[in-house]
């Protein structure tokens, strides 16, 4: 396991050490994205599996919750790298739209292509007709309907050609929402940390007074993506003892929170209650301090490297598999198989099909990383004008 960085050596004997600090690497991140895919898929695919319960369990809108929070801490690795290289807004923004869109735009072209394959094949046809949805999809904008009718629960968007592609909006948000945080970090010489911590209270009292409705707007799901940038700064950049225990205390009153709203919303775990999602990312948020220790030994097994590798191909599982869910179940009637083991064949043949799509639509589009040891939209940002001093280094 890697050694925690150590307290600087000609610190005072008599003072107390600082808080020792990891580096930004998190490798069990991988496994955690690969765990957060595996759950995505079979959720799609349990209901043709003859397993409906396992649907039922909201399976995928968790992951998806989880995949929010590692966002958030990758994203602030990446904007903690490119502050301190002091590059430009534009340049962010473009590695973002780089990094995203091409591969994204490739999957709404192999949606298409699929759904005529569909037709020639079966004579269903699922293609869709109106332009304007098609030049939401096009343009990653179908959050837009939300906000027209935000009734509609994010996930069921009926603009969506493939229903997965709901949180990609709430993410590119997310990226322009940081990028013009960091814009005030360089201005104003306060924290990123500040920014990120003024808007979580606001997505706090919105999620409060809104508990069950989305508008498509980025503060309907900005609390799992502020949770993991706390995460990162709480590992990686808050050496104080006192600042450590500030985010450590707001998670477990996130959590409290949730627990409360929960309990006396009678939302339950229905995957729609903003208060059950509040508690499993702030429950998901400590988990990862607290395995931060073990990070590398863990990753180090045979499982580790597996669900690691498995994470390399997430963005583009969670792309395509909607658009093989029609194969998928072919080939497990073909084998005759139902339950389990046509769960099983059909998450593998999802799998399968993803590595061809991350060689040619993703592979090419990752960006070069500003952080050593993250890897494509996990490290790729850049920045505006370098100061003398980094303002991340206290709240």
């Amino acid at each position: 396991m890697s050694a925690a960085l150590q307290a600087p050596a000609s610190a005072a004997p008599a003072a107390v050490a600082p808080t020792p600090l990891w580096p930004e690497r998190y490798g069990m991140l991988d496994g955690w994205r690969g765990l957060a895919a595996v759950a995505v898929v079979v959720h799609h695919v349990a209901p043709q599996a003859g397993l409906p319960g396992l649907a039922g369990l909201f399976l995928g809108h968790w992951a998806v919750m989880a995949f929010f929070v590692i966002s958030g801490y990758c994203i602030a690795a990446a904007a903690d790298a490119c502050l301190r290289r002091g590059l430009s807004f534009r340049t962010f923004m473009r590695r973002r739209l780089r990094r995203i869109y091409p591969p994204y735009a490739l999957a709404v072209a192999y949606f298409a292509a699929t759904r005529v394959a569909k037709l020639a094949l079966t004579g269903v046809n699922d293609i869709p007709t109106s332009p304007v949805q098609w030049v939401q999809n096009l343009t990653l904008t179908q959050w837009v309907t939300l906000l027209v009718n935000p009734g509609l629960y994010a996930p069921n968007n009926p603009t969506n050609f493939v229903s997965a592609y709901w949180s990609l909006g709430y993410e590119e948000q997310f990226y322009l929402v940081m990028a013009l945080a960091m814009v005030a970090t360089v201005r104003t010489g306060r924290s990123l940390l500040v920014w990120v911590g003024v808007l979580l209270a606001v997505a706090v009292v919105w999620v409060g007074a809104l508990p069950r409705l989305s508008t498509g707007l980025f503060v309907d799901y900005w609390v799992p993506f502020a949770v993991g940038v706390l995460v990162f700064h709480r590992l990686c950049r808050l050496g104080s003892a006192s600042h450590r225990r500030l985010v450590d205390g707001t998670l477990v009153a996130l959590l409290l929170a949730g627990v409360w709203g929960t309990w006396f919303a009678g939302a339950a775990w229905d995957g729609q209650a903003k208060a059950a999602e509040t508690v499993a990312v702030s429950a998901f948020a400590l988990l990862l301090i607290a395995l931060r220790p073990v990070s590398d030994s863990a990753m180090r097994s045979r499982a580790g490297t597996a669900l690691a590798t498995l994470g390399v191909l997430t963005y583009s599982l969670y792309l395509v598999h909607q658009c093989n869910l029609f194969v998928s179940a072919r080939a497990a009637d073909a084998l005759g198989l139902a339950g389990w083991p046509s769960l099983g064949v059909q998450v593998a043949l999802h799998v399968a099909l993803a590595v061809p799509f991350y060689l040619v639509c993703e592979r090419p589009f990752r960006n070069a990383p500003l952080v050593p040891g993250l890897t494509g939209a996990d490290a790729s940002a850049s920045f505006k004008p370098a100061t003398s001093t980094t303002p991340l280094q206290s709240l």
